[in-house]
């Protein structure tokens, strides 16, 4: 089984105590997440908490909460590389270059 999160934004709140309880049965780890988007909804990471909780997750359980040398490695990895990827445009766009979207019609800056 794979790694999984448990992701504490309430409209995407798709792994629930149940299916928490599961993934740990059969041998998953798991992070919890708050797919912030404004600084106040950081405090999402409570309902992620409690919901490991509900679904009976210790420390040890959770990535992003243990003292797991992995989890370390990947933490302190090179930025570069991500800021690199980021930066990388899909082929065929340029910058300044209006984009049409093909299903609506809307046109967006490039």
């Amino acid at each position: 089984m794979n790694d999984t999160s448990i992701t504490a934004n309430p409209p995407r709140l798709d792994l629930g105590a149940e299916l928490v309880r599961r993934a740990l049965d059969a041998g998953a780890r798991l992070a919890i997440g708050t797919d912030a988007h404004a600084p106040e909804q950081l405090d999402f990471m409570r309902l992620g908490v409690l919901t490991a909780r509900r679904g009976w997750a210790s420390k040890a359980d959770l990535l992003n909460a243990s003292a797991d040398p992995l989890f370390d490695r990947w933490r302190t990895l090179p930025y570069d590389r991500r800021e690199e990827r980021a930066r990388r445009r899909p082929p065929g766009r340029t910058e300044g270059k209006e984009r049409t979207c093909r299903s609506s019609g809307r046109r967006f800056p490039g």
